[in-house]
């Protein structure tokens, strides 16, 4: 959700101010979705798709969700501290389950 909401921020920021850096953020997006889109049509193939396919797009997909969270933590205060928690949450989570898993094997 955040990164829809930092898509539409962005491209609104795009339309009323053009600028080199929301273009590219958007026109790599936009050309790895088509990329991906299209060579899954043209390959139907389950080993077409591949996570690792569009990593060159992980950094303005992160752009533009930073975009989106920036914005409603601006907007709504109680809300940018939800995000924050779960974010949070979320990492002590992943991190507890890493050290739990080392300590497995």
């Amino acid at each position: 959700m955040l990164f829809l909401l930092g898509f539409v921020i962005a491209l609104g920021n795009l339309i009323r101010r053009p600028s080199p850096q929301w273009f590219a953020l958007l026109g790599t997006i936009g050309l790895f979705a088509l990329g991906i889109l299209y060579m899954s049509l043209r390959v139907p193939s389950y080993a077409q798709v591949k996570a690792f396919y569009a990593l060159p797009g992980l950094a303005p997909f992160t752009a533009v969700t930073v975009a989106g969270w920036n914005w409603l933590a601006e907007r709504h205060r109680v809300l940018g501290v939800a995000l924050w928690t779960l974010l949070l949450s979320w990492t002590f989570t992943v991190l507890r389950c890493v050290l739990d898993s080392e300590r497995e094997s």
